[in-house]
């Protein structure tokens, strides 16, 4: 078996490609969020925009459940889609005017 030297052409070429492949990874990211069943506090927050506080509230007044094991809470990606979509209204012209 002959053996290739590795240039430093070759060295570049393949960091290039591995920066486009990380970067792809990253700007996916969300997707990761709808691979699994059960999200934690932060997922949520981010998926929503939101704050802890507003995140405690919305448990508090039922609006989203969520389970406890140990001292983490998970939510159900299921229900935090159903939920968007029981709140989702159609934006008029003059609520975009305000802006």
């Amino acid at each position: 078996m002959a053996t290739q030297p590795i240039t430093k052409q070759d060295l570049l070429v393949l960091k290039h490609e591995l920066l486009a492949e990380m970067q792809d990874l990253i700007a996916a990211k969300p997707a990761v969020f709808t691979e699994r069943q059960w999200l934690k506090s932060w997922e949520v927050m981010q998926i929503l925009g939101i704050s802890m506080s507003t995140l405690r509230t919305m448990r508090n007044k039922g609006m989203l459940e969520c389970t406890k094991i140990g001292g983490l809470l998970f939510y159900n990606y299921d229900a935090l889609q159903g939920l968007i979509r029981k709140n989702r209204h159609p934006i008029k012209v003059t609520d975009l005017q305000r802006r």
